[in-house]
C-alpha cells in the first residue's frame, strides 16, 4: 500500500472543515428564508401588529384628543418595516432555533446535549415571560405615569401628548426586548453555577453589589432617562437575581454525581 502524499493528507484534513462550512451555510440559508418569509407576511399585517402594540397605551387611559402623528412622509412606512422585522423574527424563531440545534447537536456528546437542551428551550420561554410582563404590566404603568403630565399647564397653555408613530414603536420594542433579555438572568447564573464559576453562597454574600449593578444596568439600557423607567428595569432584574440564588441552590442539591469509567 502506497503512503498518501502530503497533498492528499491536506485535502483529507480540510474536508471536515469544508463539510461544516457547507452545513452552516445551508442552516443559515434556511433560517434566512423563513425569516424573510415571516417578515413579509408580517409587513402586510403591520396595522394589526401596531394595534396590538397600542394595547398598553389604551389601558393607560387616554384623553379623547390623543393622536399618533407622523412628521415625515416615510415615517409610518418605516415603522411598519420595523414592526415586520421584529414580528417576523419572533414568528420564525422556532425554525431558526431548530436550525441552530441541528447544526450544533451532532458535535456534542449525549450528556452534553441533555445538559444544554433545557437552556436552549428555557431561553425563548423566559424571553416570552419577560415580554409578556412588560406588555401587560410594565408598559401600561409607564405610559400612565408619562401621560399624567399632559394635564399640566404652562402660562395657561395646556400640555397634551401627540406622540410620533416611530417613537412609540421604537420605545415599545425597546422595553419589550430589554425585559425579555433581563429574564435570561436565571439561565445565565444557572449555567455559571453548573460550571462552578459562582455558587449560591457567593451570590448571597454579594447582594448589595447586585443592587448597585442592577441600577447601573438599568441606567444604561432604559430607553427613557428617568428614575421611574430605571426602577421598572432594576426591580425585576434584582428579583431575578434572588430567584437565581434559589435555583442554583436547588440545582446543587439535585445534581447527580459524575460517573467516571473505571480505570484499568
Amino acid at each position: 500500500m502506497t503512503e498518501p502524499t502530503p497533498q492528499q493528507i491536506e485535502e483529507h484534513q480540510k474536508m471536515p472543515i469544508l463539510t461544516h462550512v457547507v452545513e452552516l451555510k445551508n442552516r443559515v440559508m434556511v433560517s434566512l428564508f423563513f425569516y424573510l418569509l415571516a417578515a413579509t407576511i408580517c409587513f402586510f399585517l403591520a396595522d394589526q401588529i401596531l394595534d396590538f402594540l397600542l394595547g398598553p397605551l389604551r389601558r393607560a387611559g387616554l384623553r379623547h384628543d390623543f393622536h399618533l402623528i407622523f412628521t415625515s412622509l416615510p415615517e409610518v412606512f418605516l415603522a411598519h418595516i420595523t414592526l415586520a422585522l421584529a414580528a417576523g423574527f419572533i414568528a420564525a424563531f422556532p425554525i431558526i432555533a431548530s436550525q441552530v440545534w441541528i447544526f450544533i447537536a451532532p458535535g456534542l456528546y449525549r450528556h452534553e446535549r441533555h445538559a444544554l437542551l433545557p437552556y436552549f428551550i428555557g431561553a425563548p420561554l423566559l424571553f416570552l415571560c419577560g415580554a409578556s410582563l412588560c406588555y401587560w404590566a410594565a408598559m401600561p404603568l409607564a405610559w400612565k405615569f408619562f401621560l399624567s403630565y399632559q394635564s399640566s399647564t404652562v402660562a395657561e397653555i395646556p400640555i397634551v401628548a401627540q406622540t410620533r408613530v416611530a417613537d412609540y414603536v421604537s420605545l415599545s420594542l425597546h422595553f419589550i426586548i430589554i425585559f425579555g433579555l433581563i429574564f435570561q438572568t436565571p439561565l445565565v447564573f444557572l449555567l455559571l453555577g453548573r460550571l462552578g464559576v459562582v455558587s449560591h453562597e457567593f451570590l448571597g454574600k454579594n447582594r448589595r453589589y447586585a443592587v448597585l449593578l442592577a441600577l447601573i444596568i438599568a441606567a444604561f439600557v432604559t430607553p427613557t432617562p428617568d428614575i421611574f423607567g430605571q426602577l421598572l428595569i432594576a426591580g425585576p432584574l434584582y428579583l431575578l437575581y434572588e430567584i437565581s440564588i434559589l435555583l442554583i441552590r436547588w440545582q446543587g442539591k439535585n445534581a447527580r454525581p459524575e460517573i467516571h469509567p473505571p480505570t484499568t
